[in-house]
C-alpha cells in the first residue's frame, strides 16, 4: 500500500474520556486505518462502541456512521462513487465540489454519505460532476453541477445543486447515462432523450444547442443500450445495430477515415459486429460482443484499447484478451477493465494512481511536453486475488462489488475521499481494494 501525507480527517467531537481512551489504545499502535479498525473491532471493548460510529474516531479518522445494510451496487465517474443499499438508500462519497454527493453541502466526504431527501431508488448513474437516480417507477432524480442544464430541470444555474431535484418532462425512464456535462436516458419503448451541454453535438438531436430538459435525439430507431462518455454517446438498436454522436476528436465515434469531428445525429458504425454491452471513456470507446470477444477504437494515448503497439484507431478493433469477457467497464479516465466468468478484473490503460489494480511495467509518453504516465498496454489482472462481480472506473480510481462478501471496495487514487475507506491526501494511492468502511456485515 502507498501511504504518504494521509489526512487524518475531521477532528471527532463529544463523547468524552471514551473517545479519548480508545484513540489513545489503538493510534498508538497502528498507522494504517484498516489495519487499526481490524484490531478495534476485534476487542471486546469496541462491541458496544461501533454502532456509535467510534471505530473510525479511535483510529484517528473521520467518525463512521454504519450504514443500514451493504452496499449491494456501486457507480463511479470524475472523483466520486455512490452505492445503493438493497432498500434503495443511496449514499456518495469523494469529490463534492459541484455538490454531486447529493448530501445538502459541498464538502467532500472520505466515506459514505447519505444523500438528502428521503428518496429510494432503484439505479444510480454517476457523472464527472453530477449524480442522477431512478425511483422503482422510472422518475429520475438528479443533483450537482447544472451550468448546462444537465439535471434537465428546465433551469440552469452556477451553484451546485447539493439535493436531488426531478427531471422535468414526465418521462418514465429505464435507464440513464451521465456524461461530462450532459445526461441520457431510455424510456421503455426504446427512444432515447438527452439533455445539458451540447456544443460537440453529444446529445444528438441535430443541433449543437444546449438543453435544460429531456429532448428526443434526432433518429427513429429505438434502441436497447444506450452508454455516454465524456463528450460522445453510442447506443445499440433494437436491430443490433450501432450508433454513435458527439465529439469524433480521436475517432471515438468508431465511423472510419469519413467520419466528422463533431456529429450530431445519431450515425451508425460500419461494421457487422453486434454488440451487446457498451462501455464509454474520456476519448474512446468499448464494447461488448455475446461471445465475450471485447472490441475498443479512439484515443489511445495510454494503451485504453487494450491492444499494444497501435495508436488511435477509428473502428474497432479487437482487444487482447486473455479469455473472453463476461463485463467491460470505461469511466471518466483513460482506462478500461473486463471481467471474466470468474469474477477476474483485467485492466488496461492509464494507471497513473494504480487504478488499473496492479502495477505498470511502462511509461507512456503523453503531450507535446511528452509526459511519462504509467500504462498497461494488454488487458492485465488485478494483482489481489479478489474476484468482482462488477467493476465501476472513475478518473483515477475503481471500485466494484465483491464476489466473496458482496461489499463495496475501492482502489486506485484517494486525493478527495474516493476510496471511501475513511482517508484522503494528495499522495494517497493503493492498488489494494479498501473496504468501503460502514458497511453493516463486514466484520
Amino acid at each position: 500500500m502507498f501511504l504518504r501525507g494521509v489526512d487524518s480527517g475531521p477532528t471527532v467531537v463529544g463523547r468524552g474520556r471514551i473517545l479519548l481512551a480508545l484513540k489513545y489504545l489503538y493510534k498508538r499502535q497502528y498507522h494504517d486505518l484498516s489495519e487499526c479498525s481490524t484490531m478495534a473491532r476485534s476487542d471486546v471493548r469496541m462491541k458496544f462502541f461501533w454502532p456509535l460510529g467510534l471505530l473510525a474516531a479511535a483510529c484517528g479518522g473521520p467518525t463512521i456512521v454504519p450504514l443500514e445494510m451493504p452496499l449491494a451496487s456501486v457507480v463511479s465517474a470524475g472523483q466520486h462513487s455512490c452505492g445503493l443499499t438493497a432498500g434503495g438508500s443511496a449514499f456518495c462519497w469523494g469529490s463534492n465540489t459541484t455538490g454531486e454527493l447529493g448530501i445538502g453541502s459541498t464538502k467532500d466526504q472520505t466515506a459514505p454519505a447519505e444523500v438528502a431527501g428521503g428518496l429510494t431508488f432503484a439505479s444510480l448513474y454517476a457523472g464527472w460532476g453530477h449524480t442522477c437516480g431512478l425511483t422503482s417507477g422510472g422518475d429520475a432524480y438528479c443533483w450537482g453541477l447544472n451550468l448546462s442544464g444537465q439535471l434537465g430541470t428546465g433551469e440552469t444555474t452556477e451553484d451546485p445543486v447539493t439535493e436531488p431535484v426531478a427531471v422535468s418532462g414526465g418521462h418514465k425512464f429505464v435507464s440513464l447515462s451521465l456524461g461530462g456535462t450532459f445526461t441520457c436516458g431510455m424510456v421503455a419503448a426504446g427512444t432515447a432523450y438527452c439533455w445539458g451541454w451540447n456544443q460537440l453535438g453529444q446529445l444528438g438531436d441535430g443541433t449543437q444547442t444546449d438543453r435544460s430538459v429531456p429532448t428526443a435525439i434526432n433518429i427513429t430507431e429505438t434502441f436497447k443500450e444506450l452508454e455516454a462518455g465524456a463528450l460522445h454517446v453510442c447506443a445499440v438498436s433494437t436491430t443490433n445495430e450501432t450508433f454513435c454522436w458527439g465529439s469524433n476528436s480521436n475517432g471515438q465515434l468508431g465511423l472510419g477515415a469519413t467520419g466528422a469531428i463533431v456529429v450530431s445525429t445519431p450515425t451508425p458504425v460500419p461494421s457487422a459486429l453486434v454488440f451487446t454491452e457498451l462501455a464509454m471513456g474520456f476519448r474512446h470507446t468499448c464494447a461488448l460482443e455475446a461471445g465475450g470477444d471485447a472490441y475498443c477504437w479512439g484515443g489511445d494515448d495510454l494503451g485504453q484499447l487494450g491492444v499494444a503497439g497501435v495508436s488511435d484507431l477509428n473502428l474497432p478493433v479487437l482487444v487482447a484478451t486473455p479469455q473472453p469477457f463476461v463485463g467491460i467497464f470505461s469511466g471518466a479516465g483513460h482506462f478500461s477493465c473486463g471481467t471474466d466468468a470468474a469474477g477476474t478484473p483485467y485492466c488496461w490503460g492509464g494507471n497513473s494512481y494504480l487504478q488499473l489494480g496492479h502495477q505498470s511495467d511502462q511509461a507512456c509518453l503523453v503531450g507535446q511536453d511528452q509526459q511519462q504516465i504509467a500504462c498497461t498496454l494488454v488487458p492485465t489482472p488485478m494483482t489481489s486475488t479478489m474476484k468482482f462481480s462488477t467493476v465501476a472506473p472513475g478518473l483515477q480510481h475503481t471500485c466494484g462489488v465483491a464476489v466473496s462478501d458482496q461489499l463495496v471496495y475501492c482502489w486506485g487514487g484517494g486525493n478527495v475521499g474516493e476510496l471511501g475507506n475513511g482517508q484522503s491526501g494528495e499522495d494517497y494511492y493503493t492498488m489494494e481494494p479498501q473496504l468501503v468502511v460502514g458497511q453493516k456485515g463486514s466484520g
